[in-house]
């Protein structure tokens, strides 16, 4: 009788979901960005820019690695997963179509400030833009840009209310010296 009862107290199943969530996570996402303009020409150029990201968070700790793909005829070219505006890399460049992999950018940021169950929440981040894409046909500005931001959430019955401020700092082209910005 004594070994039936040490059965009936058996250790819960392996297959049982743990009570603590698992302290990593890890997602990847795809976007899509397409604009149009004359670019102070008399002709309208195309770019699509398609953006990977591979992201993981642990803790309170958030990484993301962006990589990007571009299409464009444009004599402009998307420099920044940080800025994200077409910007001139050097020479405007022939309006033949170009492809290929632009730039990649690392985030890293740091959720503190508050406890895990309190609605108010804030976050310490840097990012970097490296410069992969290729110079010569106008896939990168081929210089770094770098970004260090704030941001502000509260969490409200359904929704979330947020804000970010950060200073921006641009890599200089050949063809442009561009200002340090704050941004918010």
């Amino acid at each position: 009788r004594p070994r039936a009862r040490a059965q009936e107290e058996a250790p819960p199943a392996l297959t049982e979901r743990p009570s603590e969530p698992l302290p990593i996570r890890l997602a990847f996402s795809m976007s899509a960005r397409y604009w149009t303009g004359m670019y102070g020409t008399s002709t309208t150029f195309e770019t699509l820019q398609v953006s990977e990201q591979l992201a993981l968070s642990w803790r309170r700790v958030d990484l993301l690695l962006t990589q990007t793909y571009l299409v464009t005829d444009s004599p402009i070219v998307s420099t920044s997963t940080i800025g994200g505006s077409p910007t001139l890399s050097g020479e405007p460049m022939d309006a033949d179509v170009r492809d290929g992999w632009g730039d990649s950018s690392l985030f890293l940021g740091m959720w503190g400030l508050t406890q895990d169950e309190d609605p108010l929440n804030a976050q310490l981040a840097m990012n970097v833009k490296f410069p992969t894409g290729d110079e010569e046909k106008g896939l990168s500005t081929g210089e770094y840009d770098f970004s260090v931001l704030g941001t502000l959430s509260r969490q409200f019955d359904g929704w979330s209310l947020l804000g970010r401020a950060g200073w921006l700092v641009l890599g200089d082209t050949d063809a442009i010296d561009f200002e340090n910005v704050w941004y918010g």
